[in-house]
């Protein structure tokens, strides 16, 4: 089933006019939302019209396919490109001298936001969930690793500071549980897959402005991605199990880099082994 709310707002304008916003709450939990605005004869033109809306802190990471990747608007998107991109909120910032709206995209097809934090702790205590493999892309800043390499997160170093809520006395070093490590190292050998499995590191900026990224490398840190700590400091604290495993899209290294079609299509092994690791681990 599903609920319907539906709230009608008067617009203090001349001549006055009114917009009405409609929820629909479908039995999955989704929200569907229609804003609509009632136009009047003899009103100005619209620049922009919108919902804003408010989201907690850790979400602050998005994903989204559209014109990008730098901010574009319907007067001037044609200088962009047409593909998947993600960033974080506050590098979607531009720096201008005068402070003005900013970070608009066109085209945009979908938009999502998340935050593993949010995401894997809601699984594991709301869900039941005892282990998460998290599978997604990730940067080599290793020389070893080549486009479409599978590599598993042994650890995960970071930027963030996830684990401040913590009040710990010292800094906290996120692992992957051993079991599932274990068994997805066995899942690839059996299928002939050659996955490293090292540090990589969880980053809070997409776009390095400091430059430091390839830093981690010197300490043998595999990739950069930006959800593995927070996955692992969740289990961590409830006593649960989670993994993270990667396909490499890019490199920092060599500045190679997968497009949108092919990693929509050439990430197949990595998700082989998270669905045959869970397997496994469904039969322990």
């Amino acid at each position: 089933g599903k609920v319907t709310v539906v709230y009608t707002y008067g617009v203090i304008v001349t001549p006055a006019t009114k917009t009405q916003v409609t929820y629909v709450v479908t039995g999955d939990g989704s929200i569907q939302v229609k804003a609509r605005l009632f136009g009047k004869k003899g009103l100005p033109e619209l620049p922009l019209f919108g919902m804003r809306w408010r989201m907690d802190s850790g979400a602050d990471r998005f994903m989204y396919y559209g014109y990008g990747p730098e901010e574009n608007y319907c007067d001037r998107f044609h200088g962009a490109r047409l593909g998947i991109f993600k960033g974080t909120a506050m590098e979607n910032v531009s720096r201008y001298l005068k402070p003005q709206e900013c970070g608009g995209r066109e085209g945009v097809r979908w938009l999502v936001i998340e935050d593993q934090g949010i995401y894997s702790y809601e699984l594991f205590t709301q869900y039941g969930v005892d282990n998460i493999i998290r599978i997604g892309s990730a940067g080599a800043i290793s020389a070893s690793l080549k486009l479409r390499d599978v590599i598993a997160a042994q650890g995960a170093c970071t930027n963030s500071n996830f684990a401040h809520q913590y009040g710990l006395p010292g800094p906290f070093a996120p692992i992957a549980d051993y079991t599932l490590l274990e068994t997805a190292v066995a899942v690839a050998r059996e299928n002939g897959v050659d996955m490293p499995v090292g540090n990589v590191l969880s980053s809070d900026t997409f776009y390095d402005a400091s430059g430091s990224t390839m830093k981690w490398a010197e300490m043998g840190v595999l990739a950069v991605e930006m959800e593995a700590a927070a996955l692992y400091m969740n289990a961590a604290k409830l006593g649960k199990r989670g993994l993270a495993i990667f396909s490499i899209s890019d490199s920092l290294v060599t500045g190679e880099e997968l497009d949108a079609a092919q990693r929509q299509t050439s990430f197949t092994t990595m998700m082989k082994i998270a669905l045959e690791t869970a397997v496994k681990m469904a039969e322990k």
